[in-house]
Protein backbone atom coordinates (compact mmCIF):
# COMPACT_ATOMS: atom_id res chain seq x y z
CA UNK A 1 0.00 0.00 0.00
CA UNK A 2 1.50 3.56 -0.76
CA UNK A 3 1.79 5.36 2.22
CA UNK A 4 2.53 9.46 1.35
CA UNK A 5 2.42 12.01 3.99
CA UNK A 6 -0.40 14.50 3.10
CA UNK A 7 -2.52 17.64 4.44
CA UNK A 8 -6.13 15.82 4.95
CA UNK A 9 -8.49 19.27 3.86
CA UNK A 10 -8.99 22.31 5.72
CA UNK A 11 -9.28 20.51 8.89
CA UNK A 12 -6.15 18.96 9.48
CA UNK A 13 -3.98 21.95 7.68
CA UNK A 14 -5.18 24.40 10.44
CA UNK A 15 -4.32 22.08 13.31
CA UNK A 16 -1.10 21.51 11.36
CA UNK A 17 -0.25 25.62 11.74
CA UNK A 18 -1.67 25.82 15.06
CA UNK A 19 0.62 22.79 16.01
CA UNK A 20 3.68 24.92 14.13
CA UNK A 21 3.05 27.98 16.01
CA UNK A 22 3.08 25.79 19.38
CA UNK A 23 6.17 24.10 19.00
CA UNK A 24 8.16 26.83 17.11
CA UNK A 25 10.56 27.17 20.01
CA UNK A 26 11.77 23.76 19.23
CA UNK A 27 13.91 25.21 16.37
CA UNK A 28 11.71 26.56 13.60
CA UNK A 29 10.16 23.68 11.62
CA UNK A 30 10.80 20.82 14.52
CA UNK A 31 7.24 20.73 14.89
CA UNK A 32 4.39 18.61 14.34
CA UNK A 33 3.74 17.26 10.80
CA UNK A 34 -0.04 17.09 10.40
CA UNK A 35 0.51 14.88 7.41
CA UNK A 36 -2.06 11.90 6.32
CA UNK A 37 -0.79 8.45 5.07
CA UNK A 38 -2.94 7.16 2.42
CA UNK A 39 -4.66 3.84 3.77
CA UNK A 40 -2.05 3.57 6.32
CA UNK A 41 -2.30 -0.28 6.45
CA UNK A 42 1.50 -1.11 5.70
CA UNK A 43 2.83 -3.60 8.35
CA UNK A 44 5.82 -1.75 8.93
CA UNK A 45 6.24 2.46 9.98
CA UNK A 46 9.35 4.43 10.74
CA UNK A 47 8.14 4.96 14.18
CA UNK A 48 11.09 7.02 15.56
CA UNK A 49 14.20 8.83 14.42
CA UNK A 50 17.33 10.27 16.10
CA UNK A 51 18.85 12.73 13.69
CA UNK A 52 21.06 14.24 15.95
CA UNK A 53 22.46 11.89 19.11
CA UNK A 54 24.63 13.45 21.20
CA UNK A 55 23.93 11.79 24.56
CA UNK A 56 21.99 8.91 23.88
CA UNK A 57 21.82 5.20 22.49
CA UNK A 58 25.35 3.73 21.40
CA UNK A 59 26.09 1.09 18.77
CA UNK A 60 27.91 -1.86 19.21
CA UNK A 61 31.46 0.23 18.28
CA UNK A 62 30.42 3.10 21.34
CA UNK A 63 29.39 5.16 18.94
CA UNK A 64 26.42 7.66 19.24
CA UNK A 65 25.17 7.80 15.71
CA UNK A 66 21.73 8.83 14.17
CA UNK A 67 19.18 5.67 14.36
CA UNK A 68 16.02 4.58 12.53
CA UNK A 69 13.51 2.68 14.84
CA UNK A 70 10.71 0.31 12.46
CA UNK A 71 8.09 -1.31 14.13
CA UNK A 72 5.58 -4.00 12.68
CA UNK A 73 2.47 -2.65 13.80
CA UNK A 74 0.39 -5.51 12.19
CA UNK A 75 -0.94 -8.99 13.79
CA UNK A 76 1.43 -10.92 11.38
CA UNK A 77 5.34 -11.65 11.44
CA UNK A 78 6.80 -9.61 8.35
CA UNK A 79 9.84 -10.67 6.65
CA UNK A 80 11.99 -7.34 6.44
CA UNK A 81 13.81 -8.92 3.36
CA UNK A 82 11.34 -7.48 1.13
CA UNK A 83 11.53 -4.39 2.39
CA UNK A 84 14.21 -1.10 1.99
CA UNK A 85 14.91 2.39 3.40
CA UNK A 86 16.79 5.38 1.68
CA UNK A 87 17.08 9.14 1.92
CA UNK A 88 17.99 9.36 -1.96
CA UNK A 89 14.63 9.63 -3.79
CA UNK A 90 16.04 8.80 -6.80
CA UNK A 91 17.67 5.61 -5.19
CA UNK A 92 14.43 3.74 -3.48
CA UNK A 93 16.39 0.76 -2.02
CA UNK A 94 19.55 2.44 -1.36
CA UNK A 95 19.90 0.44 1.82
CA UNK A 96 18.09 -3.24 1.57
CA UNK A 97 17.25 -4.97 5.20
CA UNK A 98 18.40 -8.52 5.43
CA UNK A 99 17.15 -11.72 5.93
CA UNK A 100 15.22 -11.09 9.20
CA UNK A 101 11.83 -11.13 10.44
CA UNK A 102 10.12 -9.08 12.79
CA UNK A 103 7.11 -10.30 14.58
CA UNK A 104 4.11 -7.78 15.69
CA UNK A 105 4.06 -5.24 17.46
CA UNK A 106 8.33 -5.85 17.96
CA UNK A 107 10.76 -2.61 17.19
CA UNK A 108 13.78 -2.73 15.42
CA UNK A 109 16.89 -0.45 15.61
CA UNK A 110 18.67 0.57 12.53
CA UNK A 111 21.58 2.78 13.03
CA UNK A 112 21.91 5.49 10.30
CA UNK A 113 25.65 5.84 10.42
CA UNK A 114 27.03 5.25 6.77
CA UNK A 115 28.64 1.93 7.98
CA UNK A 116 26.40 0.03 5.88
CA UNK A 117 26.33 -3.48 8.14
CA UNK A 118 23.07 -5.77 7.31
CA UNK A 119 25.14 -8.95 8.03
CA UNK A 120 25.27 -8.42 11.30
CA UNK A 121 21.18 -8.75 12.66
CA UNK A 122 22.31 -7.91 16.08
CA UNK A 123 23.37 -4.48 14.86
CA UNK A 124 22.17 -3.19 11.11
CA UNK A 125 23.44 -0.04 9.97
CA UNK A 126 22.57 2.34 7.04
CA UNK A 127 25.02 3.38 4.47
CA UNK A 128 23.61 7.07 5.16
CA UNK A 129 23.34 8.61 7.65
CA UNK A 130 20.60 11.42 8.52
CA UNK A 131 20.84 15.38 8.15
CA UNK A 132 19.62 17.36 11.76
CA UNK A 133 19.25 19.95 8.75
CA UNK A 134 15.94 17.96 7.67
CA UNK A 135 15.82 15.42 4.52
CA UNK A 136 13.90 12.96 2.47
CA UNK A 137 13.46 9.65 4.55
CA UNK A 138 11.55 6.99 3.31
CA UNK A 139 10.67 3.26 4.10
CA UNK A 140 9.99 0.98 0.58
CA UNK A 141 8.14 -1.98 0.19
CA UNK A 142 10.61 -3.53 -2.72
CA UNK A 143 7.88 -5.59 -4.29
CA UNK A 144 5.72 -2.80 -5.02
CA UNK A 145 8.60 -0.80 -6.04
CA UNK A 146 6.90 1.83 -3.54
CA UNK A 147 7.30 3.71 -0.64
CA UNK A 148 5.38 2.43 2.30
CA UNK A 149 6.26 5.27 4.91
CA UNK A 150 7.26 8.46 3.10
CA UNK A 151 8.51 12.04 4.58
CA UNK A 152 8.74 13.51 1.26
CA UNK A 153 9.99 16.76 0.84
CA UNK A 154 11.61 15.87 4.45
CA UNK A 155 11.59 15.58 8.19
CA UNK A 156 12.21 18.96 9.86
CA UNK A 157 15.30 20.15 11.08
CA UNK A 158 16.16 18.28 14.49
CA UNK A 159 17.80 18.97 17.66
CA UNK A 160 20.11 17.68 19.48
CA UNK A 161 18.85 14.14 21.31
CA UNK A 162 14.97 15.21 20.89
CA UNK A 163 13.73 12.31 19.04
CA UNK A 164 10.87 12.89 16.55
CA UNK A 165 8.01 10.23 15.89
CA UNK A 166 4.36 8.68 16.29
CA UNK A 167 3.14 9.79 19.53
CA UNK A 168 2.19 7.32 21.86
CA UNK A 169 -1.51 7.40 21.58
CA UNK A 170 -1.05 6.51 17.59
CA UNK A 171 -2.89 3.65 16.47
CA UNK A 172 -2.36 1.79 13.22
CA UNK A 173 -4.98 3.27 10.30
CA UNK A 174 -4.63 6.59 11.75
CA UNK A 175 -2.92 9.34 9.84
CA UNK A 176 0.63 9.41 10.60
CA UNK A 177 1.60 12.54 12.46
CA UNK A 178 4.99 12.68 14.12
CA UNK A 179 6.06 15.15 16.19
CA UNK A 180 8.98 15.31 18.68
CA UNK A 181 8.78 13.06 22.00
CA UNK A 182 9.04 13.79 25.50
CA UNK A 183 11.72 10.92 25.53
CA UNK A 184 13.62 8.99 22.87
CA UNK A 185 12.83 5.53 23.52
CA UNK A 186 14.35 3.58 21.01
CA UNK A 187 13.44 -0.20 20.70
CA UNK A 188 10.67 0.94 23.14
CA UNK A 189 6.53 2.43 22.74
CA UNK A 190 7.19 5.85 21.98
CA UNK A 191 6.22 8.60 24.61
CA UNK A 192 3.75 11.33 24.41
CA UNK A 193 4.74 14.39 22.22
CA UNK A 194 5.84 17.20 23.49
CA UNK A 195 3.56 20.51 23.48
CA UNK A 196 6.84 22.79 23.03
CA UNK A 197 9.60 24.04 24.20
CA UNK A 198 9.82 26.05 27.41
CA UNK A 199 11.10 30.06 27.15
CA UNK A 200 13.98 31.33 27.82
CA UNK A 201 15.05 32.35 31.38
CA UNK A 202 15.02 35.86 32.16
CA UNK A 203 18.10 37.47 34.88
CA UNK A 204 17.39 40.65 36.46
CA UNK A 205 21.04 41.43 36.56
CA UNK A 206 23.54 41.43 33.55
CA UNK A 207 26.61 39.26 33.71
CA UNK A 208 29.86 40.94 34.06
CA UNK A 209 31.89 42.62 36.87
CA UNK A 210 29.86 43.64 40.02
CA UNK A 211 30.76 46.44 42.76
CA UNK A 212 28.21 46.03 45.21
CA UNK A 213 25.29 42.75 46.08
CA UNK A 214 22.07 42.74 44.21
CA UNK A 215 18.94 40.88 44.61
CA UNK A 216 19.14 38.64 41.59
CA UNK A 217 15.23 37.23 39.88
CA UNK A 218 14.83 34.48 37.33
CA UNK A 219 11.64 35.26 35.24
CA UNK A 220 9.80 32.49 32.93
CA UNK A 221 6.37 33.15 30.47
CA UNK A 222 5.23 29.81 31.45
CA UNK A 223 3.71 30.02 35.13
CA UNK A 224 3.04 26.91 35.48
CA UNK A 225 6.71 26.05 35.17
CA UNK A 226 9.54 25.07 37.46
CA UNK A 227 12.54 26.70 37.37
CA UNK A 228 16.22 24.59 38.86
CA UNK A 229 19.24 26.62 39.38
CA UNK A 230 23.15 25.35 40.03
CA UNK A 231 26.02 27.54 41.40
CA UNK A 232 28.61 24.54 40.59
CA UNK A 233 29.12 24.73 36.81
CA UNK A 234 26.26 21.29 36.78
CA UNK A 235 23.61 21.67 34.36
CA UNK A 236 19.98 21.44 36.38
CA UNK A 237 17.82 18.67 36.04
CA UNK A 238 14.31 18.00 37.31
CA UNK A 239 16.13 16.05 40.19
CA UNK A 240 18.98 18.07 40.37
CA UNK A 241 19.75 21.70 41.27
CA UNK A 242 18.02 24.42 43.57
CA UNK A 243 13.80 25.28 43.40
CA UNK A 244 13.69 28.90 42.36
CA UNK A 245 11.52 30.33 44.84
CA UNK A 246 12.38 34.02 44.55
CA UNK A 247 14.50 36.52 45.05
CA UNK A 248 17.90 36.22 46.24
CA UNK A 249 21.24 38.23 47.44
CA UNK A 250 24.54 37.84 45.28
CA UNK A 251 27.14 39.25 47.12
CA UNK A 252 30.37 37.15 45.57
CA UNK A 253 31.57 36.33 42.75
CA UNK A 254 28.90 33.42 41.42
CA UNK A 255 28.00 30.91 38.49
CA UNK A 256 24.88 31.00 38.00
CA UNK A 257 23.40 28.12 35.87
CA UNK A 258 19.23 28.00 35.03
CA UNK A 259 16.95 25.86 33.70
CA UNK A 260 13.04 25.60 33.59
CA UNK A 261 11.37 22.21 33.73
CA UNK A 262 7.46 21.70 33.02
CA UNK A 263 5.03 18.54 32.48
CA UNK A 264 4.51 18.15 28.83
CA UNK A 265 7.27 19.95 27.28
CA UNK A 266 10.73 19.92 26.70
CA UNK A 267 13.05 22.03 29.34
CA UNK A 268 14.13 25.57 28.81
CA UNK A 269 17.95 26.11 27.04
CA UNK A 270 20.30 26.35 30.07
CA UNK A 271 21.26 30.03 30.97
CA UNK A 272 24.85 30.66 32.06
CA UNK A 273 25.84 34.04 33.50
CA UNK A 274 28.76 34.90 35.72
CA UNK A 275 28.99 37.22 38.00
CA UNK A 276 32.39 38.54 38.92
CA UNK A 277 33.19 40.63 42.26
CA UNK A 278 37.00 42.02 42.50
CA UNK A 279 37.10 42.66 45.74
CA UNK A 280 36.86 38.40 46.77
CA UNK A 281 38.38 37.41 43.30
CA UNK A 282 41.36 39.21 44.69
CA UNK A 283 40.93 36.79 48.20
CA UNK A 284 40.46 33.33 46.69
CA UNK A 285 42.57 30.71 48.09
CA UNK A 286 45.03 32.86 49.70
CA UNK A 287 46.81 30.05 51.41
CA UNK A 288 46.86 28.01 47.67
CA UNK A 289 44.72 25.25 49.29
CA UNK A 290 41.76 24.16 46.96
CA UNK A 291 38.09 25.80 46.84
CA UNK A 292 35.42 23.63 47.97
CA UNK A 293 34.88 20.87 45.40
CA UNK A 294 38.02 21.42 43.59
CA UNK A 295 40.62 18.66 43.65
CA UNK A 296 44.58 18.93 45.64
CA UNK A 297 45.85 18.01 42.21
CA UNK A 298 45.23 16.52 39.00
CA UNK A 299 48.60 14.02 37.11
CA UNK A 300 51.75 14.19 38.81
CA UNK A 301 51.74 18.02 39.91
CA UNK A 302 51.33 20.52 42.61
CA UNK A 303 48.26 22.89 42.37
CA UNK A 304 48.39 26.29 44.11
CA UNK A 305 45.08 28.13 44.00
CA UNK A 306 44.20 31.38 44.37
CA UNK A 307 45.84 35.03 44.14
CA UNK A 308 49.23 35.72 46.06
CA UNK A 309 48.39 37.34 49.66
CA UNK A 310 52.43 38.68 49.05
CA UNK A 311 51.19 40.57 45.69
CA UNK A 312 47.67 41.64 46.25
CA UNK A 313 48.64 42.90 49.71
CA UNK A 314 51.57 44.88 48.56
CA UNK A 315 51.69 48.50 49.08
CA UNK A 316 52.54 48.94 45.71
CA UNK A 317 50.01 46.82 43.61
CA UNK A 318 46.77 46.91 46.51
CA UNK A 319 45.14 49.99 45.14
CA UNK A 320 45.20 49.29 41.19
CA UNK A 321 44.39 45.25 41.25
CA UNK A 322 40.54 46.27 40.73
CA UNK A 323 41.60 48.22 37.33
CA UNK A 324 44.11 45.94 36.41
CA UNK A 325 41.97 42.70 36.72
CA UNK A 326 39.08 45.24 34.84
CA UNK A 327 41.47 46.24 32.15
CA UNK A 328 41.91 43.50 30.06
CA UNK A 329 38.85 41.26 28.73
CA UNK A 330 38.08 37.12 30.88
CA UNK A 331 36.65 34.67 29.88
CA UNK A 332 34.74 32.29 31.95
CA UNK A 333 34.14 28.45 30.85
CA UNK A 334 31.59 27.05 33.03
CA UNK A 335 30.99 23.24 33.00
CA UNK A 336 30.65 20.38 35.31
CA UNK A 337 33.64 19.62 37.29
CA UNK A 338 33.81 16.30 36.29
CA UNK A 339 34.74 17.12 32.48
CA UNK A 340 37.64 18.50 33.60
CA UNK A 341 38.96 16.55 37.26
CA UNK A 342 37.24 13.30 37.44
CA UNK A 343 40.10 10.66 37.25
CA UNK A 344 38.96 8.87 34.47
CA UNK A 345 37.19 10.77 31.89
CA UNK A 346 37.99 14.10 33.02
CA UNK A 347 39.96 16.06 29.97
CA UNK A 348 42.31 18.22 32.51
CA UNK A 349 43.02 15.10 34.49
CA UNK A 350 43.96 13.35 31.11
CA UNK A 351 45.05 15.94 29.37
CA UNK A 352 47.33 13.92 26.94
CA UNK A 353 44.33 12.08 25.33
CA UNK A 354 42.53 14.26 22.45
CA UNK A 355 39.98 14.08 19.62
CA UNK A 356 36.29 14.17 19.95
CA UNK A 357 35.99 11.21 22.56
CA UNK A 358 37.80 13.76 25.05
CA UNK A 359 35.57 16.71 24.25
CA UNK A 360 33.21 18.07 27.01
CA UNK A 361 30.68 21.01 26.58
CA UNK A 362 31.08 23.99 28.28
CA UNK A 363 29.31 27.43 28.60
CA UNK A 364 32.17 30.37 27.47
CA UNK A 365 31.57 33.87 28.51
CA UNK A 366 33.70 36.60 27.21
CA UNK A 367 33.45 39.90 29.54
CA UNK A 368 34.83 43.47 29.21
CA UNK A 369 35.52 45.40 32.31
CA UNK A 370 34.27 48.63 31.05
CA UNK A 371 30.57 46.87 30.78
CA UNK A 372 31.27 46.74 27.00
CA UNK A 373 29.38 43.78 25.04
CA UNK A 374 30.47 40.48 25.25
CA UNK A 375 29.02 37.37 24.44
CA UNK A 376 28.08 33.79 25.96
CA UNK A 377 27.79 30.90 23.71
CA UNK A 378 27.70 26.79 24.56
CA UNK A 379 30.62 24.89 23.19
CA UNK A 380 32.97 21.70 22.68
CA UNK A 381 35.70 22.16 25.30
CA UNK A 382 38.97 20.25 24.28
CA UNK A 383 42.47 19.86 25.50
CA UNK A 384 45.37 21.67 23.26
CA UNK A 385 48.69 21.76 22.74
CA UNK A 386 52.19 19.46 22.83
CA UNK A 387 54.61 19.72 25.63
CA UNK A 388 52.13 21.34 28.16
CA UNK A 389 49.77 18.72 28.55
CA UNK A 390 52.13 16.54 30.34
CA UNK A 391 50.58 15.19 33.65
CA UNK A 392 53.54 17.13 35.87
CA UNK A 393 52.51 20.17 34.02
CA UNK A 394 49.62 21.72 36.51
CA UNK A 395 48.34 24.16 33.72
CA UNK A 396 46.57 23.27 30.27
CA UNK A 397 45.67 25.22 26.98
CA UNK A 398 41.78 25.02 25.76
CA UNK A 399 40.32 24.95 22.53
CA UNK A 400 36.61 25.85 21.89
CA UNK A 401 34.41 24.00 19.31
CA UNK A 402 31.49 25.92 17.97
CA UNK A 403 29.03 23.38 16.78
CA UNK A 404 25.57 23.28 16.14
CA UNK A 405 24.75 20.43 18.57
CA UNK A 406 25.38 22.75 21.19
CA UNK A 407 23.55 25.49 20.27
CA UNK A 408 25.21 28.32 17.33
CA UNK A 409 27.37 26.51 14.78
CA UNK A 410 29.82 29.50 14.81
CA UNK A 411 30.70 32.06 17.42
CA UNK A 412 30.19 35.26 15.43
CA UNK A 413 31.74 37.85 17.34
CA UNK A 414 34.87 40.69 16.26
CA UNK A 415 37.32 39.23 18.47
CA UNK A 416 39.91 40.84 16.88
CA UNK A 417 38.23 44.50 16.12
CA UNK A 418 36.90 45.46 13.24
CA UNK A 419 39.11 44.22 10.19
CA UNK A 420 39.80 40.25 11.78
CA UNK A 421 37.88 37.63 11.57
CA UNK A 422 34.02 37.63 12.78
CA UNK A 423 33.14 33.95 12.58
CA UNK A 424 34.67 31.24 14.04
CA UNK A 425 34.60 27.08 13.72
CA UNK A 426 37.20 26.96 17.38
CA UNK A 427 39.04 29.05 19.48
CA UNK A 428 42.59 28.19 21.12
CA UNK A 429 42.72 29.90 24.87
CA UNK A 430 46.22 30.37 26.62
CA UNK A 431 48.33 28.65 23.55
CA UNK A 432 52.58 28.67 23.55
CA UNK A 433 52.61 28.45 27.32
CA UNK A 434 56.21 27.70 26.86
CA UNK A 435 56.29 31.39 25.37
CA UNK A 436 54.58 32.70 28.30
CA UNK A 437 56.18 30.82 31.33
CA UNK A 438 58.64 28.29 31.67
CA UNK A 439 57.53 25.46 33.78
CA UNK A 440 61.07 24.67 34.75
CA UNK A 441 62.74 27.57 34.75
CA UNK A 442 64.69 27.34 31.06
CA UNK A 443 66.64 30.13 30.08
CA UNK A 444 65.00 30.66 26.42
CA UNK A 445 61.16 31.39 27.98
CA UNK A 446 60.30 34.17 26.19
CA UNK A 447 57.86 35.25 28.82
CA UNK A 448 55.79 37.22 25.97
CA UNK A 449 55.30 37.21 22.68
CA UNK A 450 52.70 38.85 20.08
CA UNK A 451 50.86 36.39 18.43
CA UNK A 452 50.81 36.54 14.47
Amino acid sequence: MNQRFYFDGDRDLKRSFQSMKNLMALCGALCALSLSLQGAQAPLVISEIMAENDSGLVDENGNRVDWIEIQNVSSDIVDLENFALSDNRANPTQWSFPEQSLAPGAFLIVFASGKDRAADQDALHTNFSLSNQGEYLALIDKTEGQPIHEMTPSFPPQQSDVSFGLPADWRMGQPLVMQALREATPGKANASAVLGRLSKIRFSQKRGFQSQAFELSLELEEATARIRYTTDGSIPTEEHGNLYEGPWSIAQTTVIRARAFGDGYLPSRTVTRTYLFPSDIVRQSPDGLPPVGFPYHWGRNRVDYGMDARVVDNPAYQDEWEKALRSIPSYSLVTDMDHLFDLKTGIYANAQEDGRPWERPTSVELIHGDGSKGFQIDAGLRIRGGFSRREDNAKHAFRLFFRDSYGEAKLKYPLFGEKGAEAFDHLDLRCSSNYSWSMGGAPQAALFRDEI
